[in-house]
């Protein structure tokens, strides 16, 4: 196997072939898409990192790469190595020597990941951070909780919201924010405090089998059990849809919640990575990466 010459890569730029190969795949390993991930993930990137790898001219495997410049930080989403090539493990020779470039450059790597964490961790010396629970839910099987908080979803301050998810974040994800508000399908709910300053915010977005939490991010846990109230309640959701949220384990008092309120687990899932980013995982409750990673 010689890498420079069996291994070749083009970018994804069109929606046909982003729906072929990245949301179909997705589809198929029931990570749960949505139709709308082309339009978020042009906006991030352009596309200029969301590749398409063939090995020996026939197409096998995508990656993206949400490029932080500014903080040397690197998300590692939408890696799909097509279901037929799985066994013949010629994936990750090329995904390391990826890998090994940026991080000579000094970047540091962020990825979700189910069955290949410790593969991951051993041979890319990537630590295993965080990790989520992953519950799902519908709507008309929830009793839903009084809201105390000052929640809204019209007229959003998105200047304040960029501010707010920057300081609990350390990232600047403005780009991507931006095209949240833009989306009709895509609902953002925030909460104010009594001086109208945001603390707290969650984004529901449209999947295959529903909406799912991308993030939830809040000062407290009494903000963040508010905020999935309000959201889940709100007229925008029909009584049928189900609703999907990817909590942090550390927050166990909404993993209680959760389970309290018979939400169905359904799996979890590791976030790694070269060193502990500086998120406040504190505030941070649900998954606050914006591709589809796992």
């Amino acid at each position: 196997m010689n890498i420079d010459e069996d291994y070749s890569f083009r970018f994804i730029e069109t929606r046909e072939e982003y729906e072929k190969y990245v949301f179909k795949e997705s589809v198929d390993n029931h990570w749960d898409p949505s139709h709308l991930d082309y339009d978020i993930d042009k906006s991030i990137c352009d596309f200029k990192n969301l590749r398409l790898y063939s090995y020996r001219g026939v197409p096998f495997m995508t990656c993206s790469f949400l490029i932080y410049e500014k903080e040397k930080m690197i998300f590692w989403g939408n890696y799909v190595c097509f279901s037929e090539f799985r066994s013949k493990k010629i994936s990750f020779p090329i995904f390391k020597k990826h890998f090994d470039e940026f991080r000579n450059q000094g970047y540091d790597f962020f990825l979700t990941t189910d069955s290949m964490e410790k593969l991951y961790n051993e041979r890319l010396e990537l630590k295993t951070y965080y990790k989520f629970d992953s519950f799902r839910t519908i709507k008309r099987n929830i009793e839903l909780d009084e809201v105390n908080s000052n929640i809204i979803s019209e007229n959003i301050d998105i200047r304040q919201l960029f501010q707010y998810d920057y300081s609990v974040c350390h990232l600047d994800r403005s780009s991507v924010l931006k095209k949240m508000t833009e989306i009709d399908q895509i609902k953002i709910f925030v909460s104010l405090n009594d001086k109208g300053c945001i603390n707290g915010y969650c984004i529901l977005k449209p999947t295959v089998s529903g909406y799912g939490y991308l993030p939830l991010i809040a000062d407290s846990y009494e903000i963040a059990k508010d905020l999935i109230n309000a959201s889940i309640s709100h007229e925008f959701l029909a009584d049928d849809s189900e609703v999907m949220i990817d909590a942090l384990t550390s927050h166990q008092n909404l993993i209680e919640y959760l389970n309290k309120k018979k939400w169905t687990y359904d799996n979890s899932f590791p976030l790694i990575g070269s060193k502990k980013h500086l998120f406040d995982d504190k505030k941070v409750f649900s998954i606050f990466s914006y591709q589809q990673t796992h």
